[in-house]
């Protein structure tokens, strides 16, 4: 099995094309989680998977769910994490003001739909491994609609940077586990100078011990909040086999499923860690 996130044929996007738009919309962001991408390849699974998790992605529930997770989050990286640099050491690395802002928001806007993904993919995991989370408390209503994370998020592609950027993409990947740099560095590039100053200050305190752990608290938490999801999730391998999908593209999707459900905790803490030294309000706690 490939790496979470390593190279995807573009022959799922065609056809598949619709879903993920209404992954998007429904999610209020500007990309494709790589994770649906990835799903979409296993023949006939992300239809499934998508009809059984959008009634509950598509309300306020969900929306306040995925905001659990943000917070355990920024609270992890505080405990874990204290910044070397502030915004104030940022001058001379970033041009102007506003870039501070652009990517203050960027980093959010990734933390709004990296927690809804990690939310998401806990859910259909569980279902998958024929435990099936949500629907005992089935009141719900829908999300409040939000623009500012639909903008898009501007990155630099690993192919148009010089060795030292590429070095620390590769250091982050192995971090992650993930075959593609994360996009929150991606963003970070757009500023080398930024990211050099940020990695150094940051890129020995992923390999903690404590950062490890608070992965694997990430995932209990996010297991935890499925259960409260209104609509329960019922992508079953029964569910999954009466609708026509064979037994190994099940296991081919539990094991996909598996992977990212390591692989996206590491990415939405580093995506926090990124976002402590900047300072200012999260652009989220301001848009609901």
């Amino acid at each position: 099995m490939a790496a979470p996130g390593s190279p995807l044929s573009p022959a799922a996007e065609p056809s598949l094309g619709p879903l993920f738009e209404d992954v998007r919309q429904t999610f209020q962001i500007s990309w494709t989680p790589r994770v649906f991408v990835a799903l979409g390849q296993i023949r006939g699974f992300l239809p499934l998977a998508w009809a059984g998790l959008k009634p509950s992605a598509a309300t306020e529930q969900f929306a306040r769910l995925a905001e659990r997770i943000r917070d355990d989050t920024a609270g992890l990286a505080r405990s874990l994490y204290q910044p070397g640099y502030g915004p104030g050491d940022l001058q001379s690395q970033l041009e102007q003001f506003d870039d501070l802002a652009a990517l203050r928001t960027a980093l959010d806007a990734l933390t709004f739909g990296q927690t809804q993904t990690l939310l998401a993919v806990e859910a259909l995991r569980l279902a998958i491994d024929g435990f099936p989370t949500g629907g005992s408390h089935p009141i719900s209503w829908p999300r409040v609609q939000t623009t500012w994370a639909l903008q898009p998020i501007p990155t630099v592609q690993a192919s148009t940077v010089g060795e030292d950027v590429r070095r620390v993409f590769e250091e982050a990947r192995a971090f992650t586990g993930l075959a593609w740099p994360p996009r929150s560095l991606e963003s970070l590039a757009n500023w080398p100078d930024h990211l050099r100053l940020a990695w150094s200050d940051l890129g020995n305190q992923l390999r903690t011990p404590d950062v490890a752990a608070a992965r694997g608290a990430l995932i209990e938490r996010a297991a935890t909040y499925c259960q409260l999801l209104p609509t329960k999730v019922e992508v079953t391998p029964g569910y999954l086999e009466r609708s026509g999908e064979a037994p190994l593209e099940i296991n081919r999707a539990r094991e996909l499923l598996v992977e990212w459900e390591g692989a996206l905790p590491a990415n939405l803490l580093l995506t926090a860690f990124l976002r402590l030294p900047l300072g200012g309000l999260r652009v989220s706690s301001l848009g609901r």
